[in-house]
């Protein structure tokens, strides 16, 4: 019973324990945290994958950088015993040639030796011997270079794998993160009004199913795998590029991206292919190709374009993308690639170079010009000679394709190519006298090849004055000049500071078809310009040198040539040929007289090629431009013969010795005249 003076308490709500709301939430929690946790096992798997794919490209850079150093010395120590035994095969060719030309029967016996000395040294190498890599060091290089160029692609393809795993850890703990967070919403949630539960609540559903959706996009999300059909056919095109056999290597990349489809290396490597494959061989240097055809370039801008988008702001690729849109006339988009190559790499030349002439393309002189300057002085600065001629080349021919391309930018062009000469001339030749009133005139051009003969009168022009000559080649049907490297001509005047003079270059590339053009400066000055016409081979003709033999050889692509030793050039048909020697004089000649060394060489050869002694009527013939003697002998079945020696000034012996089809000289007579004796 209540009295007046006992208060009156009433009993705190309290909510029930169990509801409906503190059960899900519980549930909710329990299983949030067991996704959390399988994603967090998966995100050690990824971690643990990527630990072991890293340590796998690791593995792998270290094998490619043994094998490539192992091939290098490998290589190097087969060129060496190479050499060697060449060596040896030489000398035995030149004690074997005085006996058969010049009657020594002592040197037989020393031939002899020369010969077993060099057979028991042949097994050093695989140059040497008579296998597939026999006197073909390209071939050997090429094939040895595979293993470590498939280790790279190995490495690169395990970096990427790793990478992506990397990735993928990553997502995976940032998606444990959004779990963690979502839970303290959660248990936020529990400890305030129902009035406001939903401003915590519903932020922690949405990040659940955020999270989710994230796990589930990167649990599905495949991990880069380079296959290894991909690999080995990149590595078969590669070597088919080294080779210079481009439609092959081509369809070998094509292969590698049916294997793995936009597989970067196979599409920069099939973009340099599709382009060399189109590039005149005078464009085509040890470094650099500076020239193909519109369709080549548009191929390889969508290859490249493909590659980057697997990889990012790769240098190569965009250095090539800056150079492949000029030729396609894009100058903004060339500008933007060099610009982000320049990015990547401040350091070599080549960006800037292309940036400089998309500005001239664009007509933006003011800012080509600092661009230009900066490339310049990177080139004059490279400790590579060759690398350095062939960037300066590069330089001059894609100006001239600027020119070709865009007629009203020819006196941009022009001032910019004097400057890269400038550059050079100060380069080659460091010291020189002011020559700023030099004039020239009358300037002709002949073509002979493999000569250019330059006749020009001068004046203002100092003893120690730089005069250059470049010499620009167009094939027919070519809008634009080319620069072939090593086609100039840098001098230091040493004549009277007027008159007349006579310059004699050398083409070191086989007769083509085409133009020529050749632009005389004093330093930075254009002095004068000639052009004449190129002789036209008969047919399509091929490059081959020798060291040992002192002679290069223009010769028809389908005819074959053995050497060292006697050169042996030999038609399809195996019915016309020609073999050349060259040797030195020995130290006591059998004969007093060059013309009686001369003479004696005939008889001997003409009897050794008709089988018999026969009377000879000596006949002075220009061939290799030396002027020596011929004379014609009789073959069994119909067929004719020349035999021709001379010996040199120097003390060299050179023999010549022709057969083909009585009356049918034919393409021997474009082989004579475009070989030259090196000596």
């Amino acid at each position: 019973m209540k009295t007046a003076l006992e208060p009156e308490i009433e009993a705190p709500e309290v909510e029930e324990l169990d509801t409906p709301f503190r059960r899900r939430t519980a549930l909710a929690v329990a299983i949030l945290a067991l996704f959390g946790g399988i994603v967090l096992f998966a995100s050690g798997v990824a971690g643990g994958q990527e630990e072991a794919t890293a340590a796998s490209a690791q593995r792998d850079s270290v094998v490619a950088m043994s094998r490539s150093s192992a091939v290098s010395v490998e290589y190097n120590e087969q060129l060496q015993s190479y050499l060697g035994v060449s060596s040896l095969r030489h000398r035995a060719n030149i004690t074997q040639t005085w006996d058969d030309l010049l009657g020594l029967s002592s040197q037989g016996d020393l031939a002899q030796g020369w010969d077993s000395a060099a057979s028991e040294l042949a097994n050093s190498s695989d140059l040497a011997s008579g296998g597939k890599y026999a006197n073909d060091p390209a071939l050997l290089a090429a094939d040895m270079e595979t293993a470590p160029d498939l280790a790279v692609l190995r490495q690169q393809a395990a970096e990427e794998t790793a990478a992506a795993w990397g990735q993928m850890r990553r997502l995976e703990l940032g998606i444990v993160t959004l779990i963690a967070v979502a839970l303290s919403l959660l248990g936020l949630s529990l400890t305030v009004s129902s009035g406001i539960r939903r401003y915590l609540v519903a932020p922690a559903v949405l990040i659940v199913i955020v999270g989710v959706a994230g796990f589930a996009w990167v649990a599905t999300r495949p991990v880069p795998r380079t296959s290894a059909a991909a690999m080995n056919a990149v590595v078969k095109g590669d070597r088919l590029a080294q080779l210079k056999e481009f439609p092959d290597a081509i369809k070998a990349y094509d292969s590698a991206l049916a294997a793995q489809p936009g597989y970067p290396a196979a599409l920069q490597q099939l973009a340099a292919a599709v382009v060399q494959a189109s590039a005149p061989p005078q464009t085509t240097g040890q470094y650099l190709m500076s020239m193909s055809t519109p369709a080549a370039y548009r191929a390889a801008i969508s290859a490249l374009t493909r590659a980057l988008g697997g990889t990012g702001n790769d240098y190569v690729p965009l250095v090539n993308l800056g150079a492949f849109y000029f030729h396609v006339r894009d100058y903004a988009e060339s500008a933007t690639m060099s610009q982000r190559a320049i990015q990547v790499n401040p350091g070599p030349p080549l960006p800037w170079m292309n940036l400089g002439l998309a500005l001239l393309g664009e007509g933006n002189a003011p800012a080509a010009a600092p661009a230009y300057r900066h490339a310049i002085t990177l080139i004059v600065r490279y400790p590579n000679p060759g690398y350095r001629k062939e960037l300066f080349s590069a330089a001059l021919t894609t100006l001239q394709a600027l020119a070709a391309q865009e007629p009203g930018r020819a006196a941009l062009v022009q001032r910019t190519k004097a400057a890269i000469v400038a550059a050079e001339s100060k380069t080659l030749i460091p010291k020189a006298v002011p020559a700023s009133h030099a004039t020239i005139s009358g300037l002709e051009v002949q073509a002979s090849w493999p000569n250019l003969n330059l006749r020009f009168a001068y004046a203002n022009v100092p003893k120690g004055a730089r005069l250059a000559a470049i010499v620009y080649f167009r094939p027919p049907g070519q809008s634009s000049w080319l620069q072939p490297n090593g086609l100039d001509y840098f001098s230091k005047m040493d004549l009277a500071s007027s008159g007349s003079a006579t310059w004699r270059l050398t083409d070191q590339s086989c007769p083509a078809a085409g133009d020529y053009r050749v632009e005389i400066y004093n330093d930075g000055h254009l002095l004068g310009t000639a052009t004449a016409a190129a002789q036209r081979p008969p047919v399509p003709e091929v490059l081959s040198e020798d060291p040992f033999d002192e002679v290069t050889l223009c010769r028809p692509a389908s005819w074959t040539l053995t050497a060292p030793g006697p050169i042996d050039l030999t038609s399809s048909d195996h019915r016309t040929s020609i073999s050349v020697q060259v040797v030195p004089m020995p130290p006591e000649p059998p004969k007093t007289t060059v013309g009686a060394v001369v003479r004696q060489v005939l008889e001997r050869m003409a009897t050794v090629v008709s089988g018999r002694a026969a009377p000879l009527t000596e006949h002075s013939w220009i061939v290799g431009g030396q002027p020596g003697f011929g004379t014609d002998v009789s073959l069994p079945g119909g067929e004719q013969g020349i035999v021709w020696a001379y010996v040199s000034k120097g003390g060299f012996l050179h023999a010549v010795e022709l057969k083909y089809p009585a009356g049918q000289l034919g393409l021997l007579s474009s082989v004579m005249t475009n070989m030259q004796f090196n000596e």
